[in-house]
């Protein structure tokens, strides 16, 4: 399932370069299964981010056949910033179904013949795993105190 929603509040401001511009934001919420292991990077300045696909895709019943379907599924770039991109890329494989709330934000930049490219991104604010199919244990962190 994919839901988008208008955002009346601007995102904040992404410093941009001249390979990359970012337009408005939507927020939005994405229910579907991991396509490949989510992939763990650091920035320059050491933040965690972990970047994965997502395919989503819903079963309808066919009016004519009385029979459920699965639709074609759309994919979804999906990214995932700080301590949590470090427990996404920690809990989540391939075929994991999950939840997420976030924004879909377009990235446009220029590649290295010079053509205009854009993509879709989500960047999820919240994701956990779907109930839907499986159970989930919750681990929680050892906290020390300070």
């Amino acid at each position: 399932m994919t839901t988008r929603t208008t955002s009346k509040t601007q995102p904040k401001p992404v410093a941009k370069s001249k390979q990359q511009e970012y337009g408005e934001r939507e927020d939005g919420m994405l229910s579907g299964n991991v396509t490949a292991d989510p992939e763990l990077h650091f920035t320059p300045s050491g933040r965690a981010v972990t970047n994965f696909s997502v395919a989503v895709n819903e079963r309808v019943k066919n009016d004519e056949t009385g029979q459920w379907e699965d639709t074609e599924p759309e994919f979804h770039r999906v990214n995932v910033w700080g301590d949590q991109a470090e427990r996404v890329a920690e809990c989540f494989r391939r075929g994991d179904r999950v939840v997420a709330v976030g924004f879909f934000q377009d990235r446009t930049w220029e590649d290295k013949e010079g053509n205009e490219r854009t993509s879709t991104e989500f960047t999820a604010r919240d994701i956990g795993p779907s109930l839907l199919f499986r159970d989930a244990e919750i681990k929680r962190p050892v906290r020390s105190k300070k």
